[in-house]
């Protein structure tokens, strides 16, 4: 095999290919949002609806994030072997299916296999997005990666206010997913269109040597674990928040739609303010301020049973902003030569954090209430930032790329 062959040619920002791929992937990022909080926005409705209980509830919303975990899992190998585009689009042709039939019948094993198919699309949608943006960011920082997950979160807090409003005006709340998922399929049919450049490929063996000698180093284990608490705190609250305000706080089922994107405002406002406002390029420093800041703030929120609590989850929100894409960042930089399954690993972290926390919420508030359910994500949120202590001092121990350049 000639030299050329193995040249990379990567879609870069500064190019009018690469602003079409990102854009288009910042459409679709936004609708991915949507699908995320879409479940626990309807937790309430459908209850009421479909006489389910917390615990099969929690099956049901934990479906979607098991199937973005096993889709997380896969699409790191899949990128390289099928292309990035092709990865995509079938993602978002399987997201656009369970979609558009999910809440059409009552029957739990039919919806937890439609959320399931959402979820997939989601797990592809993540690791390409991810694996694409990491590609065109200048070195050490987020700034794209920021933007990015911000218009995941403009998504994340607009489906919540669209079901809160077809609620109340006693619509169909199946209505915003069938909606949703014409949107998956136009995308998919957009970003079919889009180039994504070719990825080099090392050869398979020297690619696998060097990811399992990642795969030895304890970083991206740490990274795995914090984005595992993290993740799953900010899902599995995102997911029964609206119950908390409904049984809890008192509010009416479209109050507590509501109160889902209330907390996805703070997330999108702190995404839009470091992607504009940070400048530095220690990533793991943003996570432990707002690590901080989301547990203080979270458990405040808990023993605040009053008009204060939207404010309170606003801020919130706020501390679990930027964490995310600031982890991701991180693993894209560090592990340059196994960028897409490292961070392909990472993601997979995240993705077990957001199946299993929503179902463990589920049956924590089957036994104690919903609120123990939620000082569970407290917790954890402070094991996370305990988790990103330690990723701070492995980096500063051991500084450069343990995958070698």
């Amino acid at each position: 095999m000639g030299r050329s062959s193995n040249r990379r040619s990567e879609v870069s920002f500064t190019d009018p290919a690469g602003r079409r791929l990102y854009f288009a992937l910042l459409a679709n990022f936004i609708v991915f949002g949507m699908t995320v909080t879409m479940f626990g926005a309807t937790v309430p409705k459908v209850i009421e609806q479909f006489g389910w209980g917390y615990l099969a509830t929690g099956l049901v919303v934990s479906a979607s994030p098991i199937g973005y975990f096993l889709s997380a899992f896969a699409s790191g190998i899949l990128v390289r072997r099928f292309g990035a585009r092709k990865v995509i689009v079938c993602g978002l042709l399987a997201q656009g299916a369970g979609l558009a039939f999910f809440g059409t019948a009552a029957g739990v094993m039919l919806n937890i296999s439609l959320a399931l198919a959402v979820g997939l699309g989601g797990g592809a949608t993540e690791v390409v997005t991810n694996f694409s943006v990491s590609r065109m960011e200048r070195r050490g920082r987020s700034r794209l990666m920021n933007l990015m997950h911000a218009a995941f979160t403009s998504g994340a807090m607009t489906s919540p206010i669209l079901i809160g409003w077809v609620i109340a005006a006693g619509g169909r709340w199946q209505s915003v997913y069938q909606g949703v998922a014409i949107l998956s399929f136009a995308i998919a049919g957009g970003i079919s269109l889009c180039s994504f450049g070719s990825v080099e490929a090392p050869k398979e063996e020297t690619r696998g040597s060097r990811f399992r000698s990642a795969m030895r180093q304890p970083l991206l284990g740490l990274f795995f674990a914090a984005m595992l608490l993290f993740t799953g705190a900010e899902l599995g609250l995102s997911s029964w928040i609206s119950e908390y305000s409904v049984d809890v706080l008192g509010s009416s089922a479209a109050v507590g739609a509501w109160m889902v994107s209330v907390f996805w405002l703070g997330v999108l406002c702190g995404r839009l303010a470091f992607s504009a406002l940070y400048r530095g390029s220690s990533q793991v420093d943003v996570v432990l301020m707002l690590g901080s800041c989301a547990t203080v703030l979270l458990g405040v929120s808990l023993l605040v049973r009053s008009e204060l609590a939207p404010f309170l989850f606003l801020g919130t929100g706020l501390g679990y902003s930027a964490i995310y894409p600031s982890l991701v960042a991180s693993v894209g930089h560090r592990f340059k030569e196994t960028q897409s399954q490292a961070i392909a690993t990472a993601v997979t972290g995240g993705g077990v954090g957001s199946f299993l926390f929503p179902l463990a919420i589920g049956g924590i508030a089957g036994e104690w209430g919903i609120a123990a359910g939620i000082w569970f994500c407290v917790a954890a949120t402070g094991a996370a930032t305990v988790v990103a202590c330690l990723v701070r001092t492995e980096m500063v121990e051991h500084p450069g790329p343990p995958s070698g350049s």
